[in-house]
Protein backbone atom coordinates (compact mmCIF):
# COMPACT_ATOMS: atom_id res chain seq x y z
CA UNK A 1 0.00 0.00 0.00
CA UNK A 2 1.32 3.57 -0.94
CA UNK A 3 0.34 6.96 1.00
CA UNK A 4 0.50 10.48 -0.41
CA UNK A 5 1.62 13.52 1.13
CA UNK A 6 0.44 16.95 -0.19
CA UNK A 7 0.90 20.42 -0.19
CA UNK A 8 -0.48 23.49 -1.84
CA UNK A 9 0.10 27.51 -1.89
CA UNK A 10 -0.53 30.24 -4.39
CA UNK A 11 1.48 32.49 -5.08
CA UNK A 12 0.70 36.14 -7.12
CA UNK A 13 2.51 36.76 -10.45
CA UNK A 14 2.51 33.92 -13.21
CA UNK A 15 2.26 30.33 -13.58
CA UNK A 16 5.47 30.47 -15.78
CA UNK A 17 7.59 32.87 -13.45
CA UNK A 18 6.85 30.22 -10.56
CA UNK A 19 7.78 27.23 -12.74
CA UNK A 20 10.84 29.05 -13.74
CA UNK A 21 12.43 29.57 -10.75
CA UNK A 22 11.45 25.59 -9.24
CA UNK A 23 12.96 24.29 -13.25
CA UNK A 24 16.53 26.20 -12.15
CA UNK A 25 18.60 24.06 -10.08
CA UNK A 26 20.74 27.32 -9.62
CA UNK A 27 18.22 29.56 -7.81
CA UNK A 28 17.18 26.31 -5.28
CA UNK A 29 19.85 26.97 -2.47
CA UNK A 30 17.89 30.54 -2.63
CA UNK A 31 14.53 29.50 -1.06
CA UNK A 32 15.06 25.30 -0.47
CA UNK A 33 14.07 24.86 3.01
CA UNK A 34 17.11 23.33 5.83
CA UNK A 35 14.64 20.18 6.06
CA UNK A 36 15.63 19.69 1.98
CA UNK A 37 18.94 20.96 0.91
CA UNK A 38 20.48 21.17 -2.34
CA UNK A 39 23.70 20.12 -2.81
CA UNK A 40 24.86 19.68 -6.10
CA UNK A 41 23.08 19.43 -9.48
CA UNK A 42 22.78 20.92 -12.86
CA UNK A 43 23.94 24.31 -13.21
CA UNK A 44 20.66 25.16 -15.53
CA UNK A 45 17.19 24.53 -15.85
CA UNK A 46 16.52 20.71 -14.61
CA UNK A 47 15.66 18.51 -17.60
CA UNK A 48 14.89 14.68 -17.47
CA UNK A 49 17.36 12.18 -16.65
CA UNK A 50 18.96 14.64 -14.33
CA UNK A 51 20.17 13.53 -11.04
CA UNK A 52 20.07 15.48 -8.40
CA UNK A 53 21.90 15.26 -4.67
CA UNK A 54 20.13 17.14 -1.81
CA UNK A 55 20.71 16.57 2.60
CA UNK A 56 16.92 15.32 3.45
CA UNK A 57 15.75 15.65 6.99
CA UNK A 58 14.18 12.59 8.11
CA UNK A 59 13.01 13.72 11.36
CA UNK A 60 15.76 11.87 13.15
CA UNK A 61 18.36 12.82 11.16
CA UNK A 62 19.59 14.51 7.79
CA UNK A 63 20.96 11.79 5.45
CA UNK A 64 22.35 12.00 1.53
CA UNK A 65 19.50 11.46 -1.09
CA UNK A 66 20.03 11.59 -4.99
CA UNK A 67 16.55 11.97 -6.92
CA UNK A 68 16.42 11.86 -10.38
CA UNK A 69 14.38 13.91 -12.35
CA UNK A 70 11.88 12.41 -14.10
CA UNK A 71 9.87 14.97 -16.48
CA UNK A 72 10.20 19.22 -17.00
CA UNK A 73 6.91 20.25 -18.68
CA UNK A 74 6.74 23.82 -19.08
CA UNK A 75 5.25 25.21 -17.56
CA UNK A 76 2.79 23.07 -15.77
CA UNK A 77 4.60 20.16 -14.02
CA UNK A 78 7.87 19.14 -12.78
CA UNK A 79 8.31 15.08 -11.24
CA UNK A 80 11.49 13.46 -9.46
CA UNK A 81 11.97 10.42 -7.79
CA UNK A 82 14.21 8.81 -5.03
CA UNK A 83 14.69 5.60 -2.80
CA UNK A 84 15.12 2.32 -3.14
CA UNK A 85 13.07 -0.69 -2.84
CA UNK A 86 12.41 -0.30 0.77
CA UNK A 87 11.05 3.64 0.38
CA UNK A 88 10.48 5.26 -2.55
CA UNK A 89 9.00 8.33 -3.55
CA UNK A 90 8.01 9.99 -6.52
CA UNK A 91 7.18 13.85 -6.04
CA UNK A 92 5.26 15.74 -8.44
CA UNK A 93 4.70 19.80 -8.53
CA UNK A 94 1.74 21.31 -10.44
CA UNK A 95 1.47 24.69 -11.46
CA UNK A 96 -2.13 26.01 -12.55
CA UNK A 97 -3.37 29.86 -13.10
CA UNK A 98 -6.43 30.17 -10.84
CA UNK A 99 -9.51 32.20 -11.67
CA UNK A 100 -8.15 35.23 -9.88
CA UNK A 101 -4.86 34.97 -11.92
CA UNK A 102 -2.80 34.17 -9.36
CA UNK A 103 -0.59 30.80 -9.76
CA UNK A 104 -1.39 27.58 -7.46
CA UNK A 105 1.12 25.26 -6.66
CA UNK A 106 0.58 21.76 -5.77
CA UNK A 107 3.18 19.23 -4.26
CA UNK A 108 2.18 15.58 -4.48
CA UNK A 109 4.31 12.82 -3.65
CA UNK A 110 3.30 9.19 -3.65
CA UNK A 111 5.49 6.94 -1.29
CA UNK A 112 5.53 3.30 -2.11
CA UNK A 113 8.01 0.44 -1.01
CA UNK A 114 8.18 -2.23 1.85
CA UNK A 115 8.36 0.56 4.76
CA UNK A 116 5.34 2.30 3.63
CA UNK A 117 3.55 -0.24 5.05
CA UNK A 118 4.37 -0.10 8.30
CA UNK A 119 1.80 2.15 9.87
CA UNK A 120 3.83 4.49 12.71
CA UNK A 121 6.52 4.53 10.58
CA UNK A 122 4.49 5.21 7.70
CA UNK A 123 2.64 8.43 9.04
CA UNK A 124 5.60 9.56 10.60
CA UNK A 125 7.31 9.51 6.76
CA UNK A 126 4.03 11.00 5.86
CA UNK A 127 3.86 13.89 8.40
CA UNK A 128 7.71 14.66 7.71
CA UNK A 129 7.20 14.74 3.51
CA UNK A 130 4.38 17.18 4.80
CA UNK A 131 6.40 19.41 6.44
CA UNK A 132 8.86 19.36 4.03
CA UNK A 133 6.48 19.64 1.11
CA UNK A 134 4.95 22.76 2.78
CA UNK A 135 8.38 24.64 3.76
CA UNK A 136 9.70 24.26 -0.07
CA UNK A 137 6.35 25.91 -1.44
CA UNK A 138 6.36 28.51 0.95
CA UNK A 139 10.49 28.97 0.61
CA UNK A 140 9.07 29.20 -3.28
CA UNK A 141 6.68 32.19 -2.20
CA UNK A 142 8.69 33.99 -0.15
CA UNK A 143 11.58 33.57 -3.06
CA UNK A 144 9.01 34.59 -5.61
CA UNK A 145 7.81 37.67 -3.61
CA UNK A 146 11.03 38.82 -3.20
CA UNK A 147 11.82 39.14 -6.66
CA UNK A 148 9.11 40.62 -7.86
CA UNK A 149 9.72 43.41 -4.92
Amino acid sequence: MSFFANADVTVSGSMERAFAELSDFRSWKAFMPPEFTPVRGPSRILKSGDRVHVKLDTGMLMLPAVIQILWVRAPKEIAWSGGNALLRAEHRFYFETTESGETRIRSEEEWTGALSHVGALARRIKRQAEIIGSAQLHGLATHLKALSS
